[in-house]
């Protein structure tokens, strides 16, 4: 009996741990399932029975054979509550987190439907429900199947206050984002914040579920307000050229696209659709802030490291999207924002120096569009005193020249570039 009372003692204090921890978050979360190894070696002091028993249960989870299981959870149905894994895992857990198939989704029906409400919400070692699980793996039928039975699931956080919403955009499940945010009643509840909504938003745009991104804006306006959170999110987009190279039948976009195949992620027409008008939202907003803030937006925070204040990229979203290539994303800051063709990096280049010396070429003809401004902003030397004339004269990166074939060509192209910004630089 001492050794039964000091092990509940034992098991009993993570809990008051986890208890004290998500407190900050206002939850009070059901007390972690208990460890099926440790149950089984009180009873026979060996691992004996967790082998005979925990590990075939293990398997058949695997394997979404649910005969297999059904066999053991007739003789202890009790074991549906007990972990089977050393991190804590249910065999919902496991079951929740593999790949959908038709087995699995027969697995995960027959085991809900043997479970209490209060079992769904059992979580394991890294404070993950099996819901978590299923929405970090994109297990959409495993998790329609749980909510279905337990609809509050989906509001239990984890350890940090990560919702299974935030799970599935941070590991790009697009589905799973599209379901559970379309039954999150727009993100509302006791358990979310300003702070969860943001990450949310941030991880959708990160991942390229950009439809996801457009409601939340739509619904949530006043995540606008947050700077720090616009930085992320417009740095996001900036980086991300694919999702603004809308197909036009050319054969750069047509290398692209293969390029984009190779890299296994394909960009659907929509998804550049909802991109392009989630940019447009969201800078027109912003376009509309003092211009303080904007460039406040646009620059990013100051990063402290080692108790030194270490500057950023002046306006480092404009020159994140001219070193990429983003033709589409600087032409949408450019029309609400014009004088941004005059700012400069922390080398005081432009973003045509930039566009020069990566050979941007969409990007550079942007200078056929300003008019006689071209004139002035040709001449601009960075700090150590090139200009741009001085950037193509240097060769480019070899993944530039990855579109043209053989060295000839290649060389031919680089003649090109040099003679164009020869005759656009006034020879005084």
């Amino acid at each position: 009996m001492r050794l039964l009372h000091r092990l509940r003692h034992c098991l009993l204090a993570p809990c008051r741990q986890r208890l004290a921890t998500n407190l900050l978050f206002h939850i009070s979360p059901p007390a972690p399932p208990i460890y099926i190894e440790t149950i089984l070696i009180i009873d026979t002091g060996t691992r004996e029975k967790y082998i005979s028993i925990g590990v075939p249960l293990y398997q058949a989870a695997i394997r979404g054979d649910w005969k297999a299981a059904e066999s053991i959870l007739k003789r202890n149905g009790d074991l549906i509550r007990f972990a089977i894994t050393e991190n804590e895992e249910t065999l919902l857990h496991v079951e929740a987190s593999a790949e959908s198939t038709k087995g699995v989704e027969d697995f995960v029906i027959n085991l809900v439907n043997l479970m209490e409400k209060k079992d769904l919400e059992l979580q394991n070692r890294s404070y993950n429900t099996a819901l978590n699980l299923a929405a970090m793996a994109g297990n959409e039928k495993a998790a329609r199947i749980m909510v279905e039975k337990h609809p509050t699931l989906m509001d239990i956080p984890g350890k940090r206050g990560e919702m299974p919403l935030y799970m599935a955009a941070l590991y790009g499940k697009p589905a799973m984002v599209r379901y559970l945010y379309g039954i999150s009643n727009k993100m509302s509840g006791d358990f979310w914040s300003h702070e969860s909504r943001g990450w949310v938003l941030q991880r959708c745009v990160e991942a390229g579920i950009f439809d996801v991104a457009l409601k939340i804006v739509n619904d949530r306006p006043e995540l606008i307000l947050k700077r720090v959170l616009l930085n992320k999110v417009l740095l996001a987009l900036a980086e991300t050229r694919e999702a603004f190279d809308l197909m036009d039948g050319s054969i750069v976009s047509k290398i692209n696209s293969i390029f984009e195949v190779l890299h296994k992620k394909v960009w659907r027409v929509e998804d550049k659709h909802y991109a392009l008008e989630f940019l447009r939202v969201i800078w027109g907003r912003i376009a509309r802030m003092p211009r303080s803030v904007i460039d406040e937006i646009l620059k990013g925070p100051h990063i402290l490291k080692e108790d030194t204040l270490i500057k950023v990229y002046p306006y480092r979203v404009l020159f994140h999207a001219a070193k990429v290539g983003n033709t589409k994303f600087i032409v949408e800051l450019i029309r609400l924002y014009p004088d941004l063709i005059w700012k400069t990096d922390d080398k005081r280049k432009t973003i045509f120096h930039l566009a020069v010396k990566r050979r941007h070429i969409e990007i550079y003809k942007l200078l056929y569009e300003i008019g006689a401004m071209k004139d002035l902003i040709t001449p601009i030397k960075d700090i150590k005193d090139n200009n741009m004339l001085h950037m193509v004269a240097k060769s480019c990166k070899p993944n530039r020249l990855q579109d043209v074939p053989g060295p000839a060509l290649q060389m031919q192209r680089e003649l090109l570039w040099f003679k164009e910004i020869e005759q656009m630089i006034d020879p005084t």
